[in-house]
């Protein structure tokens, strides 16, 4: 049977990237890694021959928790998460669908929040590699210096550390609907949890 790590939780908020650096370090590490939805899996629509098998999914799933070996929860400033998603997938979004993405990517992390290892996207901005240091702790492996630069290298090119410079909410969220925002209970809370300008 493979390892199953889920990467769970709000989307937006580096999943991705997360798939992506556990991929690129197993593959160094000579392992065969897969990766799929929980969908995916449970139609054994998957390499079984697999070391590693990356499960995707966002909402709560029951049979996720029972199957995995290791669980990790991204966390990114809700409103820059909702500011990628308007970006890339729903540019006429209105006040309301913003505040709704936000309240259901809240829900997602909280669905998970106490089953899983926390990795904070903006540590990767401004720190990749203690990020990647953190990760490999989890994962119980090890890379050298130069193998960790060369994942970071890759990481990067396939998605610039620009991109979420310029989506930063402040950029592109009007003040008004900051106000509105900040003025939800369960979406302040969790932004002053996690240390989130209010």
């Amino acid at each position: 049977m493979p390892k199953i790590i889920g990467v769970v939780g709000p989307s937006h908020c580096g999943g991705t990237t997360i798939v992506n650096m556990i991929c690129l370090i197993y593959e160094i590490l000579n392992m065969k890694v897969d990766r799929c939805t929980i969908q995916d899996y449970q139609l054994n629509n998957y390499d079984t021959s697999s070391d590693i098998v990356i499960i995707k999914c966002n909402e709560y799933d029951y049979n996720l928790d029972k199957i995995y070996d290791i669980l990790l929860l991204p966390i990114r400033d809700f409103r820059d998460s909702a500011t990628f998603w308007k970006y890339l997938h729903n540019p006429n979004a209105d006040d309301l669908q913003m505040i709704n993405y936000i309240l259901d990517n809240i829900s997602y992390f909280r669905d998970w929040e106490h089953k899983s290892h926390l990795l904070r996207y903006e540590d990767y901005i401004h720190n990749p590699i203690n990020y990647i240091n953190k990760l490999l702790f989890i994962l119980g492996v090890k890379l050298r210096e130069d193998e960790k630069k060369e994942i970071l290298s890759l990481i990067y090119d396939s998605n610039p550390i620009y991109n979420y410079k310029q989506l930063h909410y402040q950029l592109y969220i009007s003040t008004v609907l900051q106000k509105k925002i900040l003025n939800i209970t369960v979406i302040s809370q969790i932004l002053k949890q996690f240390g989130y300008s209010c």
